[in-house]
């Protein structure tokens, strides 16, 4: 099955989101793999793992935890 490619504008309040509840944003790009200009320009794409690879390091700091508690809600199964 190939990789759902999506554009990064879901990601575009995720640096001031992370900073605000106390988490760091460029140290979880990095680790996901995903450069930062993601979070700046909404027109990059990036594979849908990516995008979920980077919602479950934030959720493994305790800054999804905060999201869900505003009912924020996430498609990605690792999240659910």
């Amino acid at each position: 099955m190939a990789n759902l490619l999506i554009r990064s504008a879901p990601l575009i309040a995720f640096r001031e989101t992370v900073h605000e509840l106390g988490g760091n944003p460029e140290r979880m790009l990095k680790e996901a793999d995903l450069v930062p200009q993601v979070l700046d320009d909404p027109e990059i794409i990036i594979t849908f793992d990516s995008y979920c690879r980077l919602l479950n390091l934030a959720g493994s700091s305790g800054v999804i935890f905060s999201l869900k508690s505003k009912n924020w809600k996430t498609d990605c199964q690792q999240i659910s």
